[in-house]
């Protein structure tokens, strides 16, 4: 069952290049607010920033 504490997976459609590229991703609750960029510790309220890894394509 869904609800607003849900964690939804998602996918994107990409036409990589060969390359290094860095990915970022970061949330949007239901009324429509983004996730904050600025990194903080899980405790005491949680971790807040946007995921990012970096990638090589051949």
């Amino acid at each position: 069952m869904v609800s607003v504490d849900t964690w939804v997976q998602w996918s994107w459609r990409w036409d990589a290049t060969p390359g290094e590229h860095t990915l970022t991703v970061r949330a949007t609750d239901v009324t429509g607010e983004t996730q904050t960029g600025r990194r903080q510790a899980v405790a005491p309220d949680g971790a807040t920033g946007w995921h990012t890894v970096t990638v090589t394509v051949r």
